[in-house]
């Protein structure tokens, strides 16, 4: 594990508090020495496998370049560094604001209004969108994996998809026009098993489609509170949702507190095949109608008109 006293310099960066740890290293936070800029710097030790940071640059890299972070953080360092004997790679990246899974879990009921769900529903569906159209998979969509901006700098309704270590690219080309690769026989499972799509449970090679899958579990969990099989094992929750595509009770049950067109989004995406690319604008389109028909305005989010404790919001 990579530890950085705070005050530590890393690329003209001072090193401040630590935002997170995991097995893949830690994140902190770091001040430009002007004190203008604040920034997140991500460590991982260069003995660590697999070398999550070496994708993350990569892919941001890549959709920094064709012009597509409007959900994605920027790059502003990378590098190498030995400090007390100990070797780590870092990135300086974008600081982005509260998780998703958090905000929803300092709701009242745990739950967005439908307004909130489906709004960051749209804008993490285009973060998708962008990371598909450049090539690669998410492999891990989920609510601690979606942000929001930073209230200081008014993007508190912006939001950010992070964290690329499971990403994979599931294109044989480095630009346009692609061709998908071929699917292996079997897969390993990779994602976080609540939000996992199905082909992820039967050891199939994951594809747009099941991305979109594990985007609409995040959306009804937003939504409604509560994913049925979220205190399962791996084998019952597989298995729940399969059972919930046939048996109308249990679908009934997934959906209780949606919009009918999160049914109809589901339709979509479960007659998509491997090579299929999902029909984004459908999906677009249905979400927008869920806030038509109940006459809804997507904003403002609920964390910034209900003004939750520990949100600090910005006015102009």
């Amino acid at each position: 594990m990579v530890h950085l006293p705070r005050g530590t310099r890393i690329d003209n960066f001072i090193v401040g508090q630590l935002l997170g740890e995991g097995s893949f290293g830690a994140v902190y936070e770091v001040t430009s020495k002007d004190g203008s800029e604040k920034h997140a710097l991500k460590v991982e030790s260069t003995k660590s496998m697999p070398q999550v940071l070496r994708m993350e640059v990569q892919l941001l890299n890549t959709l920094d370049q064709l012009g597509f972070l409007r959900h994605f953080c920027r790059i502003h360092g990378k590098g190498r560094e030995t400090r007390q004997q100990v070797s780590f790679n870092y990135v300086i990246m974008t600081l982005v604001g509260k998780s998703i899974q958090d905000l929803r879990m300092m709701s009242p009921a745990q739950h967005f209004n439908i307004n909130t769900a489906v709004g960051v529903g749209i804008q993490s569906l285009e973060a998708l969108q962008d990371l598909h159209s450049i090539g690669y998979l998410h492999r891990d969509v989920k609510p601690s994996n979606i942000a929001t901006g930073r209230a200081e700098i008014g993007e508190l309704q912006k939001i950010y998809m992070l964290d690329f270590g499971m990403a994979r690219k599931y294109v044989k080309e480095d630009h346009p026009p692609f061709t998908i690769r071929h699917a292996r026989e079997r897969a390993e499972f990779r994602g976080t098993v609540r939000y996992a799509a199905i082909s992820c449970h039967i050891g199939r090679e994951q594809s747009r489609k099941d991305d979109c899958e594990s985007w609409l579990y995040t959306l009804i969990e937003l939504t409604n509170g509560r994913l049925p099989w979220c205190e399962e094992d791996m084998a019952q929750a597989g298995n729940w949702k399969q059972t919930a595509r046939s048996n109308p009770i249990l679908r009934a049950q997934l959906f209780e507190g949606c919009p009918a067109e999160y049914s109809e989004i589901m339709n979509h995406i479960d007659s998509l095949r491997y090579y299929d690319m999902p029909d984004y604008d459908k999906i677009f389109n249905l979400l927008r109608r869920s806030l038509a028909s109940r006459k809804l305005a997507e904003h403002p989010y609920d964390w910034v008109d209900r003004r939750w404790p520990n949100v600090k919001i910005k006015r102009s």
